[in-house]
């Protein structure tokens, strides 16, 4: 509670269970992290991440909170961090970041979305359409806000799209936290 006041930004952070679940999902995790909207999340991931010497990739749309993240982890020399500024723009069938595709890893091994807002276009469900490919051999995504019908309808979505399962957690601010379905082996 205290990290989250300290911040300064109540109305528009991440729940204290859903910061923490990033954090443990962070810590067993391999390759790179993608995060779609910036934070409190941000810095706090930057330093679970820069024990490991990985790295982190953030998606912003808002300009002048993205410096404010940005400045924050260059106080802290957090270099790890990659905090982008990625406009929401239209893809005809949703609205989602322009994201810096050819400058990112193609190894994501953790995937945080709590962003794009919720009036955007879609939500949140071009993240899997734009960047699914860019997802590593074994990943998990996390996606704020399942209370929400909309994030309800976009996780079991992404769970025929990318053969997943989905899980909710966290109470009284659920979240889903989607990992592949596991392949059968046929001998």
């Amino acid at each position: 509670g205290s990290l989250l006041h300290g911040w300064a930004n109540e109305s528009w952070s991440a729940s204290e269970e859903y910061l923490l679940a990033c954090v443990r999902e962070a810590q067993n995790s391999k390759g790179p992290v993608l995060e779609c909207g910036s934070g409190l999340s941000t810095v706090v991931l930057a330093v679970i991440l820069r024990q490991s010497g990985r790295a982190l990739w953030s998606l912003e749309h808002h300009k002048g909170w993205g410096e404010r993240v940005r400045a924050t982890l260059a106080r802290y020399g957090l270099r790890n961090a990659h905090v982008c500024e990625a406009p929401i723009v239209d893809y005809g069938e949703f609205e989602w970041y322009r994201a810096p595709l050819e400058e990112m890893p193609r190894d994501f091994g953790l995937i945080i979305c709590d962003g794009p807002p919720a009036t955007t276009h879609g939500g949140r469900y071009g993240l899997v359409p734009l960047v699914a490919d860019r997802f590593g051999a074994r990943w998990t995504l996390l996606l704020d806000d399942a209370i929400r019908e909309p994030e309800q309808e976009i996780a079991s979505r992404w769970a025929k799209q990318l053969d997943a399962s989905v899980e909710t957690l966290g109470m009284p601010t659920p979240f889903f936290r989607i990992t592949p379905t596991a392949k059968r082996v046929t001998i």
